[in-house]
């Protein structure tokens, strides 16, 4: 039995004793006033007893406050840790000590010793957190003392410590600890930077894994990067002319469970471009870190066609297929008045308002914002997103039609034609699912022309422009043309029909976004990575917490 626990139990026999000795005189008092008839009366409380009693409580007391205050005193008087480094521990102590001998002069033993039993319970606290916090000092102090010379090296571990520090104040010693796991990060970050040249693979990859283990810091202290981020950072920046292409690779796969091919025109790696090329794509996959590792919806991510560029996501096999090479001059991604199409015209409207022009209009290498954006793609399809947001306002307002296009035929008929929707209905059918149509047959002869001329606009006002061939999303010029109502409805993809609202597009960061729902997505998705969207962009509010 613990000595709060035992000291508790003393105060409460003692409360008894007192109960039952009030509880004998009042049953005495109620004989007496049943008269003469009950002549035995009860003996009076034995006040002896009682005072006995109270005296054993104080003596007992007086023994534990003095060995109470003989802990407080040796918790004062520490020097490891300095007392200064666990005082709000120790003063909670003296604080309950206080008390108790307060009140125990009062008296009231009753309070004193609930005083005294806190006072324990601080005293606890205290001796079980100060070797935690000298076994905090003593690793602080051995992680400077090992980085030695090395100026550069010893200011990021004393940037580590000093980040420590203040979580350990808090007597959070497991959350400091980790905080001072980047520090042993740092020291094998320097391993990777010198194995990452040399021969001795299997030490390069064991220096990776530790670095993957000193994970959590950066959620604690501000500013801090943990063993991940040190890794990101120290991979990106390693020489592509020293590096071979297998490193990033192989450190891709430890990092993010992702496998990486940049094979060049000689079907293997081989060259500094291609270790350039698969540098890059660590790179961009490390913008995302959260969104990418152990993402089942993206496990291979393979650059091909080295002369072109672009990407896709294929969803069946968990892979995103990349074109190109970063850095080609002539790939650019633009953004706000620079965002032009190949004819030199607007891809969007005007913006709705500021919090929708990007937060600024300097150009991307392609090859980068793509990748990001077929990661984008993965997010979607691993969240399912944006399937559960169609005809969502605050999303587009999508609509996917599959196999009925009928709604699509209605609202074409009803702008071109609408004395002739009935027979226009089926015509339109046929233009989007890939026939070549005659025009219908007027019921009215006297009519036919205007049917005809009706079919016509609908061929080259409206299906030339909507179909996939006419990719409508990069030009806003024949997006107004095709809008029907408040909707724009086009083929996003062969046999793909979809619509949004029209309106939306000036909501825009880049044409392609109005190409399909995943695309809406996945171009906000890359924008928001690299940082061009405003802080006020309504996006903004749901990108950051996916």
């Amino acid at each position: 039995m613990s000595g709060g626990q035992a000291n508790q139990d003393w105060a409460k026999g003692l409360s008894l004793v007192r109960q039952a000795v009030a509880e004998i005189t009042a049953a005495a008092k109620l004989l007496q006033s049943l008269g003469p008839t009950l002549t035995a009366t009860p003996p009076p409380a034995d006040s002896a007893v009682e005072a006995k009693a109270a005296e054993a409580e104080k003596a007992r007391f007086d023994t534990d406050l003095a060995a109470l205050k003989g802990r407080l005193s040796k918790l004062q008087a520490s020097t490891a840790p300095p007392v200064a480094e666990i005082q709000a521990k120790v003063d909670a102590v003296a604080a309950a000590a206080k008390s108790a001998e307060d009140n125990a002069k009062k008296p009231d033993m009753a309070a004193a010793q609930e005083a005294l039993y806190t006072a324990r319970t601080a005293a606890d606290e205290a001796e079980r957190v100060a070797p935690l916090r000298q076994a905090f000092d003593e690793r602080a102090k051995a992680l400077v003392t090992k980085a030695g010379t090395n100026v550069a090296l010893t200011g990021k571990i004393t940037a580590v410590v000093n980040a420590a520090k203040p979580v350990a104040d808090k007597f959070d010693f497991d959350g400091a600890g980790r905080v001072l796991d980047s520090a042993d990060a740092a020291f094998e970050g320097e391993k990777v930077k010198r194995l990452a040249s040399g021969t001795d693979e299997a030490a390069l990859m064991t220096a990776v894994k530790e670095m993957m283990k000193k994970s959590g810091g950066s959620g604690i202290a501000p500013g801090v990067k943990d063993g991940p981020k040190q890794l990101d950072e120290i991979v990106t920046s390693l020489s592509a002319t020293t590096t071979k292409p297998e490193v990033f690779s192989k450190t891709c796969k430890e990092r993010f469970g992702i496998e990486l091919s940049a094979k060049g025109e000689t079907g293997a790696f081989s060259d500094v471009k291609d270790a350039k090329t698969l540098q890059n794509l660590y790179k961009t996959l490390a913008m995302t870190p959260d969104q990418v590792k152990d993402n089942p919806s993206l496990k291979k991510v393979v650059r091909t066609k080295v002369g072109s560029a672009g990407g896709a996501y294929d969803a069946s096999e968990n892979a995103t297929e990349m074109l190109g090479r970063p850095a080609d001059p002539n790939y650019k991604q633009q953004f706000g008045s620079k965002l032009l199409n190949s004819g030199g015209t607007n891809q969007l409207p005007a913006p709705l308002s500021n919090d929708y022009k990007p937060a600024n209009e300097d150009a991307l290498d392609y090859f980068e914002f793509a990748n990001v954006h077929e990661t984008g793609h993965s997010v979607d399809d691993r969240l399912g997103f944006m399937s559960g947001r169609l005809g969502q306002a605050a999303f587009g307002g999508w609509a996917l039609y599959g196999g009925d296009l009928g709604p699509i035929a209605d609202a074409v008929a009803g702008k071109y034609g609408a004395a002739f929707a009935d027979q226009l209905k089926p015509f339109v059918i046929d233009l989007m699912t890939g026939n070549q149509p005659d025009n219908p047959k007027a019921t009215d002869p006297t009519k036919q022309a205007a049917l005809n001329d009706a079919c016509q606009k609908i061929r080259d006002d409206w299906f030339k422009n909507a179909n996939v061939k006419g990719e409508c999303w990069w030009d806003q010029g024949k997006c107004t043309k095709i809008t029907i109502g408040d909707k724009i409805y086009h083929e996003a993809y062969a046999g793909t029909w979809v619509s949004y609202t029209a309106a939306e597009r000036s909501k825009g960061i880049t044409g392609y976004q109005f190409r399909a729902p995943g695309e809406w997505f996945a171009e906000l998705f890359a924008a928001y990575h690299h940082k061009k969207l405003k802080p006020s962009h309504p996006a903004v509010a749901w990108l950051k917490d996916l």
